[in-house]
């Protein structure tokens, strides 16, 4: 199974910490890496729902948890800090998170993608820093062992607005879509090696005025989407996505596109569609993931043909 991933154990290393959330405890040692059991379970209220997100996803929530469970990377520049939950008056925090990944955050995509590439493990956390320097807080931290963790498992829930919820799901939705080269333990080296994409991609704007600004700069440099620098309402650059980005973006583009817009851009940008042909053939093929039928499941009255790619 793509799941049956063997988490090694590593040294603990030991640095001096600084407090990484105003209103946190002290931050546990940093986090490394035990062999984890995905069998073990609790009896509580909060463990019955985990356990229920585990029978579905195949993805084990953890909140307590030691911290040599949690691990970043082999290499010191790898070492983050991070708070816990609190053991006592958090249940409602962690509920709410649980409720929050099943019933709007991971409907993103369809539950059997979502099973197969979700990170394997899921730690809730009070609040994590992304880099040794303990000063730069995330809501959503990837790891390296295909894992993520998930911050604001706390009273600070209770303050975030809508556009926070909405920027956590986009993040989780993102490391879904990185993790699948951890799950299938092998780069698309012939997707990859097709990105004309420099740096910084060049703004340009559609002269048939059929695509976004950012739309078409993309298409033009033959990826699907970046990271777009905006002042004001004004697009000043953008940022090439890395690899699995890339690659990421692209699978969602199959799964989530009608026909009627995957025809155009392919029609008038053949090396996006060049590049989406390879990125099916390696989901097909390595990932045993046929993203049409996906696609097909969406968009029931403008689906694509079976064989669209091997036309």
């Amino acid at each position: 199974m793509i799941k049956n991933i063997l988490y090694a154990w590593c040294i603990v290393m030991t640095v001096a910490i600084t407090a990484c959330s105003e209103d946190s405890l002290t931050p546990i040692d940093e986090l490394n890496s035990t062999i984890y059991d995905p069998e073990s379970t609790g009896k509580t209220a909060v463990d019955t729902q985990i356990n229920a997100f585990y029978e579905k996803y195949g993805s084990k929530i953890l909140y307590d948890f030691p911290a040599s469970d949690l691990y970043f990377g082999w290499s010191s520049s790898d070492i983050k800090w991070y708070v816990p939950v609190e053991k006592e008056g958090s249940e409602s925090y962690i509920k709410r998170m649980i409720s929050f990944l099943e019933n709007d955050a991971l409907n993103e995509y369809p539950p059997a993608f979502t099973k197969k590439f979700l990170p394997y493990r899921i730690f809730l956390v009070d609040s994590v820093c992304n880099n040794k320097e303990y000063s730069k807080l995330v809501d959503v931290l990837e790891l390296k062992t295909h894992g993520i963790v998930i911050a604001h498992v706390s009273k600070d829930m209770d303050d975030l607005k809508e556009k926070d919820w909405q920027g956590m799901k986009s993040s989780i939705n993102t490391a879904l879509l990185n993790s699948i080269y951890t799950a299938v333990g092998v780069e698309p080296t012939d997707f990859n090696a097709t990105n004309e994409a420099y740096f910084i991609i060049d703004v340009l704007q559609d002269p048939l005025g059929e695509f976004t600004d950012l739309e078409y700069s993309c298409y033009s440099a033959t990826v699907i989407n970046a990271s777009p620098i905006y002042g004001g309402d004004i697009l000043y650059y953008i940022m090439n996505p890395s690899n699995n980005e890339d690659f990421g973006y692209y699978v969602s583009f199959i799964m989530k596109t009608p026909k009627t817009k995957i025809d155009r851009v392919f029609e008038r940008f053949p090396k996006v569609k060049n590049r989406a042909a390879l990125a099916y053939k390696f989901m097909l093929e390595r990932a045993e993931t046929d993203l049409i039928e996906f696609q097909r499941n969406t968009y029931p009255d403008d689906p694509l043909p079976a064989d669209y790619f091997s036309r």
